[in-house]
């Protein structure tokens, strides 16, 4: 199971939010977390790759016994 979390094309207004739904999913209690997260509207732009290397660095070790699986997609 994946936690959702809109990326909103990586702007910069939006990713305090989407470290707020990264961290809001982590604190769930073990029996209800997911195992991963799934980043949505995916900026496909080569600028932007470091934000998302960001996101995933943040949640991989919050998931999965510090192996989450980390997900994305571009729109």
């Amino acid at each position: 199971m994946l936690g959702y979390v809109a990326t909103w094309e990586g702007e910069a207004s939006a990713q305090s939010g989407v470290n707020a739904d990264v961290d809001t999913y982590a604190g769930w209690h073990a029996a209800y977390r997911p195992d991963g997260i799934f980043f949505d509207q995916v900026s496909g732009q080569s600028g932007d790759l470091a934000t998302y290397r960001g996101f995933a660095e943040l949640a991989r070790p919050l998931f999965g016994d510090g192996d989450g699986f980390v997900s994305a997609i571009s729109i």
